[in-house]
């Protein structure tokens, strides 16, 4: 791997830590700093987030890492691609290696987990109830300006 390369993904690997981005992509520690492994299918948290030694640990996959691996993982990537991801998701506004400056490929995407499944229908679900609502408002404006004698 190129020194410049190391370099960018050891200079993101600083600026933020594995907290924000457990939390920037979805997933919010509870107070044992524990969320669910989106790398396998559980009902109760197993991922151990360590923000103090900036790592993240799997008891159920035995899955651990800093928080370019969590990305590599999540995201099918490299850890190259994982830092650009990282640098361009969070704004940290890095200048990003390349051999001759290409921008990188675009990586692939992965299969959504059932809590990222019910996270878009309940967001699509409150969406419906607000517009059913001011439908309903609109309607009952409507029948009050309506004359009484129909």
């Amino acid at each position: 791997m190129n020194y410049a390369i190391t370099d960018f993904i050891h200079e993101v690997k600083n600026r933020v830590n594995i907290q924000e981005i457990a939390e920037y992509y979805g997933y919010t520690p509870n107070r044992q700093h524990k969320i669910c492994c989106p790398f396998h299918s559980e009902k109760t948290p197993s991922l151990q987030i360590d923000e103090k030694k900036n790592m993240f640990y799997c008891f159920g996959c035995q899955t651990g890492g800093d928080s370019i691996k969590f990305i590599e993982k999540l995201y099918d990537l490299t850890p190259y691609q994982a830092a650009q991801k990282i640098n361009q998701d969070m704004s940290l506004g890095l200048k990003a290696p390349t051999s001759q400056n290409a921008p990188a490929p675009k990586p692939k995407e992965r299969p959504l987990t059932e809590h990222e499944k019910k996270l878009i229908i309940d967001k699509w679900a409150f969406q419906q109830h607000d517009i059913l609502l001011d439908y309903f408002r609109l309607l009952k404006e409507y029948s009050q300006e309506l004359p009484k004698d129909n």
